[in-house]
């Protein structure tokens, strides 16, 4: 019972608390109406001063470029509603009958209140209520600079960005000289970065050559909104950025500008060696030594601008200041500049709105190398490239770049002489031997390309190198201030210099000579240690002699350097005691009977066409260390005992040709010298030719050679070879080699040359012997053709082998088994020629394993019986019977005429091939499979020319290519493509259910396909044709839309109403050429054509087309600038005419056009409404077109507005030349 009463009492509890509350609350309401009112009122104050509070807070951020937290203006936004709700509440209050609506004023004061309070409470826990806005950051950098788009700074930047799309690279860097515009290509990268949203965070600090590594701490913090307070230790601010940096979820890219020094920057917290997903790093740095240092993975050179984009740059810089009476100096100037951006801004800047006075100083001041005394130039130029002088460490490196500058301008400075002058000037210390000394110049030109003071050289068979031209101005002024090495550049300066006393301390001088007899015959210049004279001598060839007593004042002198074209010596070169080197080039050169005198000497170069005999008083020179004649090419008789008297020659050169008979050691009366006199001298490099390996001296000379170019017998293939690397070539019988001292050659060489040699055998077993172990390249091998005994005993000498060149090999008819490839570690280049047996590279013995080829250069010539690249499945046993024949007997292989895909095995991999030339290869019918083709992701020229059986490049799938459900293939890199004289020809790829991809071509040249089938396609834009043509009939054979590129790319196009075997997909092309193709379309070009950067187009033997494309082509031929038509007899017009079009201007860009052997050709363009803007044109030529029908093409164009036009021949041929030609330059060259 108590239970039962306990339980209906909390019942009714609660029966009666749901009752009453329901009459309470109006009641509180009613009663509590003044304070709700007031309470509202006092809260409102509290809020309005809270809202002024943050308002200023808020305002305060932005004017700092912050970004205001969104929860900060929400709260904004909600305050700024109850505010404004709250005040129209109390006023409307005080309006309305109080006594009737107490009780809802009251609520929604109640009401309103408490949202305040809410409101005040979230304002009360505001933290930060901004952040640095990323953006302003990003557009503050870009602030001071003028971002240009230059295709040569555009294809660097799109090869970065794929860079750092790669997950696998994490550190990147740019390397180029001072003011090259990294700075500012690592700002458009950033900003494209932003627009793109490739990452979230964005950090750019510039580290200089003497950085403040906790500015740049705080630098990178700050763009990452990353707190670093500044009484935290350095190990905390290090872990807190380096976390920052790699342990966030957001994406991160981190740009150190200008890094000068590998130290200090992984101590602050940069995760330069971390694999963090979401950090990237970019390096900019002038010094490219610094990027190992960094572990940077991959590094990108930035070069010069272009002539073209120089000019743009300075013309768009300089803005509407320059006049007509201008542009010859103006191109001077940029020439001057050699598209160096900094220097462009720098001096288009300072002349902008300047007289024509000024401009000119400016250029003779450029051209006098006076870069300190032009405004701009000394702060912005002179001195960034004095920086990277004063940073080298090494003063000897310094000298070496000094010393570059004594060189002529543009010039390439050999390697060699650097090494001649410096040992004269004994610039190196602790260096005993020539080739130490060569060793320590190689590395100080390391050091020198690495800062970017040293650009590589022109001059593929010599080692050398350049000097940008404002460098070398920076130089010379740097030397001439430091050293006291002075280079006159022109007779006036020449002359000034002679007409004061300042010459008196000079230690080194650089002569450039208009007029040589107008030197001083007695120059007292008693510290001159180094004389370099270069005569102009285009005016003055019949001069016999230099003044004679010009050298008397001059008796100090160590190096003398002499490019003239005088006969003689100089006759006063005997007073020069303490001479130590001395070179001559000099074509006239046939007299030096004088040399003996120089006692001293220790360094001789001759460069003469005309010596030929060597003065017998050479022997004189016992101190001479080295002898280098390899530049007088008809050098035939060196006296008996010359050689002998030269007890410390190190290094001897003789010419590659050198035709001289060396006698024998036993012959009683010499007439010549013999190579055994040699034999009791230290040689240590030996470039010399003779007729037959039993006349060479023992092997005692050879064991101590470290540079060598050895000839035995006359050759008969001209190969060029470089001077640093190690040439043996032999010719004749190998029993008469193994005997002679040349054989222990073997073991040294690096490229080797067998051309019908006898007794081969003879040098395979030097092979066996464990030989060539630095063999890099091999040329005409037939030695290599053997197969050792065991499969697992490779060739020694493989793993150095770099490059193969076999030519002429007859009866050889494969390389090597394809065990061995992967021997070939280092093999870049293979090339095979001649070779008339030759059926494959490779054969394949028992190799199951995937082998990756090294190869980046492949081409095959010549090689009428070729199978295939790999020869399939030799059985050891039959191979190894090559050791005693040298042939391959066939087994287990496919007969030859099922053979017909030359690439068509998978066991070799040639992933990183980028070049494949095949010529005349003639049993191919194919060129690869599918499932191979797809390796060729990296090849970007392909060459196939007179292989007379191939009718695919890419041959249809297989079966079980076809279930491995390979559908598309792609040669995303393939930039040029040849297909020549390929009479079997049908089209590119022979399957139509695979599509495939060749986006990146800008080079096609097709001639002599006649069946290279056609397209018919009917693209879908096909409505804008002119109806008077039958759409059907309509030959295409690139389909070129945007639409008809897409479903290429998809595979076989969907809209087609007659379909073909497909050929290929447009190209993006720069450069075009077609030939004879008999199935070629009625337009070479359909309409919409996207060939907006096509510069070069040439058409020729197109006998059928009647117009070389339609209007709304040649409309988007903006930027071509050279048109060739050759014989085609039916064409009648250029370019045919289009329904419904506007005037229209064509090919402004015009500077050549060739009409060539076009019988009937009627007019350029059959449309009226087409203006040819030609006021560009440089070279108009007209050839076989009868003369009224080249007047009607001259009708429809305006020539008259080009201003470069002096004379037009109409008759047969008109050529159109410039006004004003190019100065031609003094080219001045030592050879």
């Amino acid at each position: 019972m108590e239970v039962l009463l306990a339980i209906g009492g909390t019942i009714a509890g609660e029966i009666a608390k749901n009752l009453v509350a329901p009459i309470w609350r109006p009641i509180y309401y009613l009663i509590y109406y003044k304070h709700n009112i007031e309470n509202l009122k006092e809260e409102l104050q509290k809020l309005d001063d809270k809202r002024t509070e943050v308002g200023l807070r808020v305002n305060n951020a932005k004017s700092n470029l912050q970004v205001v937290v969104d929860s900060v203006i929400r709260w904004q936004e909600k305050a700024d509603g109850i505010d404004r709700r709250s005040k129209e509440f109390i006023q409307n209050e005080m309006n309305v009958n109080k006594c009737l609506n107490r009780y809802s004023l009251s609520r929604k004061a109640k009401k309103m209140t408490e949202n305040m309070l809410a409101l005040l409470e979230e304002a009360r826990n505001f933290g930060e209520i901004a952040y640095p806005d990323p953006c302003h950051k990003i557009e503050l950098w870009f602030s001071d600079e003028r971002i240009k788009n230059f295709k040569s700074r555009e294809s660097i930047l799109d090869d970065i960005l794929m860079a750092l799309k790669n997950d696998d690279l994490r550190v990147i860097g740019i390397c180029g000289m001072s003011g090259i515009g990294k700075t500012t290509m690592v700002k458009q990268l950033m900003k494209n970065m932003e627009t793109k949203k490739l990452f979230d965070e964005f950090a750019m600090v510039a580290v200089s050559d003497t950085p403040d590594f906790r500015k740049i701490q705080d630098e990178i913090a700050s763009c990452l909104r990353l707190e670093l307070k500044s009484n935290e230790s350095e190990v905390d601010r290090k872990s807190k950025l380096y976390q920052r940096l790699t342990n966030c979820d957001k994406r991160i890219l981190l740009i150190l500008d200008d890094v000068w020094k590998e130290d200090g920057l992984g101590e602050i917290g940069v995760p330069l060696g971390c694999r963090s997903n979401g950090c990237k790093i970019v390096l900019t740095s002038r010094n490219e030594f610094v990027f190992s240092s960094l572990e940077s993975q991959k590094n990108f050179l930035m070069k010069v601008l272009n002539d073209e984009e120089a000019l743009v740059l300075f013309k768009e810089t300089a803005g509407d200041s320059i006049g007509h009476d201008l542009l010859d100096t103006v191109k001077e100037i940029v020439n001057e500049c050699k598209g160096l951006p900094i220097a462009i801004v720098t001096l288009s800047k300072a002349l902008k709105n300047k007289s024509k006075h000024i401009w000119n100083d400016v250029l003779r001041q450029l051209k006098n190398s006076k870069l300190e005394d032009i405004s701009g130039m000394k702060t912005k130029v002179f001195s960034a490239i004095e920086l990277s002088y004063n940073y080298l460490e090494d003063e000897e490196a310094k000298s070496c770049f000094l010393l570059c500058s004594l060189f002529p301008e543009d010039f390439n400075i050999l390697v060699e002489d650097l090494l001649e002058f410096g040992m004269g000037l004994r610039l190196f210390k602790d260096v005993e031997y020539v080739h130490e000394g060569r060793d320590r110049i190689y590395k100080l030109i390391d050091m020198l390309k690495g800062s970017n003071l040293l650009l590589e050289g022109d001059d593929k068979r010599n080692e050398s190198v350049k000097m940008h031209d404002l460098v070398r101005d920076v130089a010379i002024s740097l030397a001439s201030r430091n050293k006291q090495w002075h280079t006159l550049q022109s007779q006036a300066r020449i002359n000034e210099w002679q007409g004061k006393d300042w010459y008196n301390n000079c230690t080194a001088i650089s002569l450039l000579c208009e007029d040589i007899k107008k030197l001083k015959d007695h120059l007292k210049c008693p510290n001159l240690e180094l004389l370099q004279l270069w005569h102009d001598c285009q005016n003055d060839c019949q001069l016999e002699s230099l003044p004679i007593n010009v050298l008397e004042g001059m008796k100090g002198l160590r190096v003398l350097s002499i490019a003239s074209r005088i006969p003689s010596l100089p006759q006063s070169i005997d007073v020069l005691k303490n001479l130590q080197t001395l070179c001559l080039w000099n074509d006239r050169l046939n007299e030096m009977h004088t040399i003996g005198d120089l006692v001293k000497l220790e360094i001789l170069e001759v460069r003469s066409y005309r010596l030929e005999k060597l003065p017998a008083e050479i022997g004189s020179l016992k101190n001479l260390r080295l002898l280098n004649l390899r530049r007088v090419e008809n050098l035939r008789y060196i006296p008996p005992d010359v050689l002998v008297g030269l007890s410390k020659l190190e290094e001897l050169y003789l010419p590659h040709r050198y035709k001289m008979k060396w006698e024998w050691k036993e012959d009683e009366e010499k007439t010549n010298a013999s190579l055994s006199e040699l034999e009791t001298h230290h040689i240590t490099a030996l470039h010399i030719t003779v007729v037959n390996a039993y006349i060479s001296p023992k092997d005692s000379v050879f064991r101590n050679l470290i540079r060598f170019h050895i000839f035995v017998g006359y050759s008969k293939v001209c190969i060029v070879h470089k001077d640093s690397e190690n040439v043996l070539h032999l010719k004749g019988d190998a029993s008469d080699i193994k005997g002679s001292g040349i054989c222990v050659l073997l073991r040294k060489v690096e490229v080797l040359c067998l051309e019908e040699v006898k007794n081969l055998k003879k040098i395979v077993n030097e092979i066996e012997d464990n030989s060539f172990a630095d063999l890099k390249r091999d040329e005409c091998v037939d030695a290599l053709v053997r197969i050792p005994e065991s499969p697992k005993s490779p060739l020694p000498y493989l793993s150095n082998l770099r490059k193969v060149e076999i030519y002429g090999c007859d009866e050889l008819k494969y390389f090597i088994p394809l065990s061995m490839a992967r021997e070939l570690r280092q093999l870049h280049s293979m090339k095979v020629t001649v070779c008339k047996k030759m059926e494959g590279i490779f054969y394949r013995n028992k190799v199951n394993d995937e082998i990756e080829s090294p190869l980046i250069t492949l081409h095959l010539e010549n090689l009428p019986n070729f199978i295939g690249f790999i020869y399939k499945d030799i059985e050891e046993s039959s191979a190894s019977q090559m050791n005693n024949r040298m042939e391959i007997v066939q087994s287990k292989t496919e007969p030859v005429e099922n053979i017909s895909i030359l690439f068509s095995s998978l066991w070799l991999r040639l992933s990183k091939l980028q070049k494949l030339i095949l010529y005349n290869c003639g049993l191919g019918k194919a060129l690869f499979p599918p499932s191979v083709a797809q390796q060729f992701t990296q090849l970007k020229e392909l060459k196939i020319l007179a292989c007379h059986k191939m009718e695919y490049i890419v041959a249809e799938a297989k079966e079980e290519e076809k279930s491995k459900g390979i559908s598309k293939i792609a040669f995303p890199n393939l930039t040029k493509l040849d297909l020549g004289d390929l009479p079997e020809l049908v089209a590119f790829f022979a399957d139509n259910d695979i599509s495939f991809e060749l986006y990146s071509l800008v080079c096609l040249e097709i001639w002599s396909c006649p069946k290279l089938k056609t397209h018919y396609c009917e693209t879908p834009d096909s409505s804008t044709l002119d109806k008077s043509y039958d759409q059907s009939e309509l030959k295409v054979m690139f389909p070129t839309s945007s639409i008809a590129q897409r479903l290429l790319r998809r595979g076989k196009p969907k809209d087609v109403s007659k379909k073909k075997d497909m050929e290929m997909e447009q190209p993006s092309t720069s450069q075009m050429k077609s030939g004879p193709m008999e199935m070629i379309s009625t337009f070479f070009f359909p309409p919409s054509s996207p060939l907006l950067n096509l510069r070069e187009l040439h058409i020729c033997h197109c006998d059928f087309l009647e117009a070389a494309f339609p209007l709304s082509v040649a409309q988007q031929l903006v930027q071509l600038k050279d048109l060739t038509i050759l014989s085609c007899e039916k064409m009648e017009y250029i370019v045919a005419k289009d329904k419904g079009r506007s005037k229209i201007v064509l090919f402004p860009s015009l500077t050549s056009l060739n009409l060539s052997h076009l019988p009937n050709l009627m007019g350029f363009c059959k449309d009226n409404n087409v203006s040819l803007e030609w006021s560009l044109l440089e070279r108009l030529w007209f050839s076989e077109i009868v003369g009224s029908k080249i007047v009607s093409v001259l009708k429809s164009s305006t020539l008259s507005t080009s201003d470069v036009v002096d004379h037009l021949d109409t008759t047969f041929c008109a050529t159109l030349i410039p006004r004003k030609r190019k100065k031609q330059d003094n080219n001045f060259s030592k050879e």
